[in-house]
């Protein structure tokens, strides 16, 4: 998995997310997208086939909509999610539950690319999450996360599983780009 240097492009300048956002359009962009989102008031609904219905005192509505954890306001909860979306393509937060497995946190992952969607031998769904690095070594959890315990919101997609990551789509032009902002 890449996740600092960036790969390069045929202008021979490594493009990765972090330097992208030096970028003045994909700065602009991806802070557009994320303060207008992170502004908007949220909801749940359900359909139960003859009306869809607000779900206003449901639990997951309190997380997605006002209150998802006391690390963050629900603001910068999903101001977090639209940047990750813009620059990722995928926002994965962990669905941190009770002991009789009620929802009762959302915890945003610092990274997406951390995450991996995984089919194990039965072609069950999993999230495989990398914590970080330790001493050069990529270290995972012990076990892969179930999909009930994840929030994964995918952005464009091909596959259904993950969404594409903007950045990667737009790697030639954004290292075309830098590289004419330096000559």
């Amino acid at each position: 998995m890449l996740f600092r240097s960036g790969r390069p492009t045929k202008s021979g300048i490594n493009v990765n997310t972090e330097n992208a956002l030096t970028h003045s359009g994909v700065y602009a962009c991806a802070k557009i997208l994320a303060d207008s989102v992170a502004s908007l008031p949220l909801s749940l609904y359900i359909n139960t086939g003859e009306a869809i219905n607000e779900l206003p005192n449901d639990t997951r509505t309190r997380l997605v909509g006002s209150e998802p954890s006391e690390l963050y306001t629900s603001y910068s909860f999903r101001h977090v999610a639209m940047m990750h979306l813009a620059l990722h393509g995928n926002f994965y937060a962990d669905i941190i539950r009770d002991g009789n497995r009620r929802p009762i946190e959302l915890r945003i992952i610092e990274n997406p690319n951390w995450v991996k969607p995984e089919f194990d031998s039965e072609g069950k769904l999993w999230y495989r999450i990398y914590d970080n690095y330790v001493q050069g070594r990529q270290m995972e959890r012990a076990l892969p996360v179930r999909p009930r315990d994840i929030l994964h919101v995918k952005g464009v997609t091909t596959n259904g599983l993950e969404g594409k990551s903007p950045i990667a789509v737009f790697r030639e032009q954004i290292g075309l780009d830098r590289k004419s902002t330096r000559l």
